[in-house]
């Protein structure tokens, strides 16, 4: 992170904050003051998928191709509705999805 800052100077940004993110945001926030820390829940992970869905169908958002990690776990990811109405995002077992 600290990097990438130093390279594009981010004037603010989110940070997963959940669980063992809490102790990464801490560290961020001190050299990125514009971070805020995000918590997620099933709403905002709801939330994030839509906005970045909507970005990438508009062209607002353009994927890099020499990272093919970050592809495969946008392609892998499974979203089924709960009972309660919200979509619940999952991805398959012995796989990841930390980057996307």
């Amino acid at each position: 992170m600290r990097r990438l800052n130093e390279a594009y100077a981010f004037a603010a940004g989110c940070l997963d904050k959940t669980g063992v993110g809490e102790g990464p945001y801490e560290e961020v926030k001190q050299f990125m003051r514009g971070v805020e820390g995000v918590t997620l829940t099933a709403q905002v992970n709801e939330d994030i998928m839509g906005k970045l869905k909507l970005a990438l169908e508009q062209g607002r958002l353009i994927l890099p191709r020499d990272n093919p990690q970050l592809l495969v776990q946008m392609t892998a990811q499974q979203c089924e509705a709960t009972k309660s109405g919200t979509l619940k995002f999952s991805h398959p077992a012995g796989t990841h999805d930390d980057q996307l």
